[in-house]
């Protein structure tokens, strides 16, 4: 059964964008971000894909993009029009995991279902309008944590984090 993973770089208001970009350029969290996804398939909202698009596309991953819009094209991909259409698409497709990559509206859809989560924690208050939803620590448990300070590239400190659900959900 594929396992649904979320991925994301949250602020410490939980701040994960603003409008259909992120507040800071880290190239730490992306580089992290490209690792952790390559050669898996990825499931995102249609702004997350527009936005991620203008990044160019990672090698030898799959992209689900959710949109009411049966005619929307997707390259690298496929059109979905639900999160449960993606994980039963994956899951025929023998997919050990599914990346999660959002927005907002996303990961609050599948912060229920998620087996797991990999968070990049950007150690900042950062402006935006579009959020990451609460971690219940009730719920999640820190399997991982790596901290590290800001250099000359990253100009915030920031965390790499790996959470597992609890089975108190």
């Amino acid at each position: 059964m594929t396992e649904p993973i979320i991925i994301a770089a949250v602020a410490d208001n939980l701040v994960i964008g603003i409008d259909t970009k992120l507040p800071w350029s880290m190239p730490a969290d992306k580089n992290y971000f490209h690792e952790m996804v390559k050669n898996h398939w990825l499931l995102m909202g249609r702004k997350t894909y527009e936005s991620a698009a203008v990044d160019g596309f990672i090698p030898g991953t799959f992209s689900l993009v959710l949109s009411g819009d049966p005619g929307y094209p997707v390259f690298h991909g496929r059109r979905i029009s639900s999160i449960e259409d993606g994980l039963i698409l994956a899951d025929n497709a023998k997919q050990e995991k599914l990346f999660i990559l959002g927005g907002g509206d996303v990961y609050r859809q599948t912060i229920g279902i998620a087996k797991g989560m990999i968070i990049t924690e950007i150690h900042t208050e950062a402006s935006g309008n579009v959020f990451f939803p609460e971690i219940d620590l009730n719920i999640w448990i820190v399997e991982e944590r790596k901290n590290f300070n800001r250099d000359g590239e990253n100009p915030f400190d920031y965390s790499f984090v790996k959470y597992l659900r609890s089975g108190k959900s």
